[in-house]
């Protein structure tokens, strides 16, 4: 009894241990790649050095606390790496991935607004007790159901049926040959109807790590999974969280906040990057698949990336700030057409169009020559065009009742746990925005994985009775 006392004292010193190196070297290491970018600007290195300061200090609380928060290690990581890598190599290069060039004034700005926005975020969570009621329904409602499972098998089954040939296609090749439907269409068929095979994955997956389901069953859901959501083809931003979601089913229990916070900057780091190589070409085939993997493999430039139109988010924000000052925030109207994404434009013909586009199409390319306006913008940034400083605040006030949300669900083994783990993931999308886009692909896949499937779970309760 006393050995294994003192073997477990051991392994807890080595692991403490392990995390105080971690955030040492991170510290090191940033301090590093800030002093050889610095661009001359005292203000500039100074609101950058700021911000690693909050980064680091918020980050040694996280993987040192022992309760768990997938949430927070999301929200640190992008933080880190679109809020903070990226704008420190984008800076030392003079001119920005959306044309901007490196103003000191707005560097300043966007970085003190970014820092009010964690901050806010990290005090609205742990400070503002708030009785939230997360459980919306009775907890026999939540669990796993095999009618609700058969009943959205024999759905995919159909939709497989009807849409062969569009799946097929994109199998083939990128170029998506298979539909013509209006843009509100065709978001709800990718977003919703294509994602009940991701409840399946689920489904199966969890049942096989309960021990209450088959390898057959979960074999056969991730192949149906492949095909609806192919990984060389489907969109990093709509890609990563359903497959993310699907590992940390299987590996929940053996990971900690230290051991999430590594391998988000792995995937946000180097994986990303390196899936450029797939997402961003067009001609790609099945028989060029290894070719590319190949050549990416010798070519891979993570700092070439970094710098890229992908990580934009950062500059977007000021650009945003920079619309703002000469328009005006929008006083709430972006975020009506947030809510009402679902609504056509042939009923709605002055529904807003995405902030990335609107700050693009009236500032970004009239004023610094660029060239297109499917953008990104940052929730942040969302907040800012919205409210101005008190829509950065408001914003970070939303984003910690949802983490609170995912924090309580992340412990169930059940529906609550497909929400919990996807919404999660979804936030490195979300976080970069633009927000109308990000908020349909939640709400659409949502719908599939975990409202409909507790609807039925319902209907199914009453039916047995």
């Amino acid at each position: 009894m006393a050995k294994d006392y003192s073997i477990e004292m051991s392994y807890r010193k080595s692991s403490e241990l392990n995390r105080v190196a971690f955030i040492l070297l991170f510290f090191i290491m940033n301090i590093f790649i800030l002093t050889i970018n610095r661009t001359g600007d005292i203000s500039i290195t100074l609101s950058f050095f700021t911000n690693l300061l909050f980064i680091t200090v918020f980050s040694s609380l996280h993987i040192f606390s022992k309760k768990i928060s997938l949430f927070d290690s999301v929200f640190l990581v992008f933080f880190y790496t679109f809020f903070w890598l990226a704008p420190v190599l984008q800076t030392k290069n003079g001119v920005y991935p959306n044309a901007m060039p490196v103003e000191a004034r707005l560097v300043f700005l966007t970085n003190l607004y970014l820092l009010l926005f964690g901050v806010c975020y990290f005090f609205f969570k742990s400070f503002v007790k708030l009785r939230l009621e997360t459980n919306f329904k009775k907890d026999k409602y939540y669990l796993l159901n095999k009618s609700t499972y058969t009943a959205i098998f024999i759905v995919t089954l159909i939709i497989l049926g009807l849409f062969y040939r569009y799946l097929i296609s994109n199998m083939v090749s990128v170029n998506k040959t298979g539909l013509e439907l209006e843009s509100s269409l065709y978001l709800i068929l990718n977003t919703f109807l294509f994602s009940f095979p991701v409840y399946l994955a689920y489904h199966s997956a969890l049942s096989l790590k309960k021990k209450s389901g088959s390898v057959l069953a979960f074999v056969i859901s991730l192949l149906v999974l492949l095909l609806f959501k192919n990984p060389f083809f489907v969109k990093r931003n709509a890609l990563g969280p359903i497959y993310l979601t699907l590992l940390f089913i299987f590996f929940k229990e053996h990971s900690n906040n230290f051991v999430t916070f590594i391998i988000l900057i792995l995937v946000l780091s180097i994986l990303f990057p390196f899936s450029q190589a797939f997402t961003h070409n067009s001609s790609l085939v099945l028989g060029d698949i290894f070719e590319t993997f190949v050549n990416r493999m010798k070519t891979l430039d993570v700092r070439y990336a970094l710098t890229s139109i992908d990580y934009d988010a950062w500059p977007n924000f000021m650009a945003a700030i920079k619309y703002s000052e000469i328009d005006g925030v929008t006083h709430g109207r972006q975020l009506v057409g947030v809510l009402l994404f679902w609504m056509p434009r042939s009923v709605w013909p002055n529904k807003p169009i995405g902030s990335g586009a609107l700050v693009a199409e009236n500032m970004l390319m009239t004023t610094y020559s660029f060239w297109f306006a499917n953008i990104s913008m940052s929730f942040p940034a969302e907040g800012y065009i919205n409210f101005g400083i008190i829509g950065v605040v408001l914003f970070a006030f939303i984003l910690s009742l949802l983490s609170k949300i995912t924090d309580n669900w992340y412990r169930y083994n059940d529906l609550r746990l497909f929400f919990s783990l996807y919404v999660c993931f979804h936030m490195i999308f979300m976080l970069r925005g633009d927000l109308m886009s990000s908020f349909a692909y939640l709400v659409g896949n949502l719908m599939a994985i975990f409202f409909v499937p507790l609807a039925l779970d319902m209907l199914m309760s009453r039916f047995s009775k």
